[in-house]
């Protein structure tokens, strides 16, 4: 443990949001060499140093763990163990205090990002919130008019999330190049092996012991029918106790209520409408990263 209470931890997985972190997670939960809880996005930093009355002002809060014993036992293990000790946690690059609470706590800690074309990111949270109930409106471009009315809400902030360049310049600016590793979604799907390989390089662990990804588990959607719906909000309202479910048992239940989502395609309308939007930002994270984004540049702006 540290000095202030909290365990050591080696590693962060900040996000981004709807960019495959429960892929990464499930992969460093399988290598040997690591050990990251079973509890998925704990987000337990984005709360340090809180009042319980500023801790509710996140709308993430009720999902995540805010209790600093809470947190601490999630990562109770042998003392002999030297496996790598990780939090992956999305919150934290969306966040704008967690950068400097994790420079502070774990000024030495190695930090991953996992980015996602920001336009697709922000249209797959639309369809999320859809799915759990969350969002009001049954029309895309009114979610994305609405979005000046809807800070501290709950309900979907699908333009801010995706501003990974001004995220990443947090921790760019507190943190040493060679401790970030950024990587792509799209990469990820297209060349698994090769992601991992990146990532067990920048850990220092073998690149062989990561098992085969089971289904996908989060996907979104918009539900079928009003049964659909009903399902997909008492998942949503049991998010908490459904932790304690063993991992092969929710991703069995999920694959069920999957079968009641359409996914409706996005607008060419509304990919343009965005791709301006998000093209100053995609530029700075290829400033900040040096990582080629042009595939991003879909639309100019």
């Amino acid at each position: 443990m540290t000095a202030e209470g909290l365990p050591d931890l080696d590693f962060f997985v900040i996000g981004a949001y709807k960019a495959a972190t429960t892929t990464l997670h499930y992969a460093l939960r399988s290598h040997p060499d690591v050990f990251v809880p079973r509890r998925k996005e704990p987000s337990y930093l984005a709360y340090v140093g809180l009042s319980p009355e500023e801790v509710r002002t996140n709308p993430a809060h009720s999902t995540s763990v805010t209790s600093r014993d809470e947190y601490r036992s999630l990562y109770e293990r042998p003392e002999s163990s030297t496996r790598l000790c990780g939090d992956v946690s999305p919150e934290y690059l969306k966040n704008e205090r967690c950068a400097a609470t994790i420079k502070t706590y774990y000024p030495q800690a190695r930090l991953i990002a996992i980015l996602r074309e920001p336009v697709s990111r922000a249209f797959s949270d639309y369809l999320m919130y859809r799915r759990d109930g969350l969002e009001p409106l049954d029309e895309f471009a009114a979610a994305l008019d609405d979005q000046a009315n809807r800070s501290g809400q709950a309900n979907g902030q699908y333009l801010e999330t995706g501003m990974y360049g001004k995220q990443l310049a947090r921790y760019y600016d507190l943190f040493d190049d060679d401790q970030i590793l950024v990587l792509l979604q799209e990469d990820l799907k297209s060349d698994r092996d090769i992601v991992l390989a990146r990532l067990a390089d920048f850990l220092n662990i073998s690149p062989t012991g990561f098992e085969d990804s089971p289904d996908e588990s989060n996907r979104s959607g918009v539900p079928t029918s009003t049964i659909a719906k009903a399902a997909w909000a008492v998942r949503r309202s049991l998010r908490g106790t459904a932790k304690y479910l063993p991992e092969d048992a929710k991703r069995f239940i999920d694959r069920q209520l999957q079968k009641g989502l359409d996914r409706p395609e996005l607008s060419q309308a509304d990919r343009t409408r965005l791709a301006g939007y998000f093209w100053d930002d995609i530029e700075r994270v290829e400033a900040l990263t040096d990582l080629d984004l042009s595939r991003w540049k879909v639309t100019a702006p």
